[in-house]
């Protein structure tokens, strides 16, 4: 296969006329789904994909959010 060159156009997903040019990491696929339910309103499915144990962190705050069930109260 041929190395890519600096005129080839790479769509957004990294793919260009032969398909991909570089292997996504495990979780990217994960933290686009999630981030989809998010931005679609679907709570439930977001709430689903989360660690029951999670560490939520908002901006401003000084202590992150602990455990599903406290991000979503």
């Amino acid at each position: 296969m041929a190395e890519p060159t600096y005129d080839q156009t790479v769509d957004a997903q990294g793919v260009d006329e032969r398909g991909p040019i570089m292997q996504d990491h495990p979780n990217a696929a994960l933290v686009r789904a999630a981030l989809d339910a998010f931005n679609q309103g679907d709570f439930e499915q977001f709430a689903d994909m989360m660690a029951e144990d999670i560490n939520w962190y908002e901006i401003g705050a000084t202590d992150p959010v602990v455990g599903k069930e406290a991000v979503f109260a």
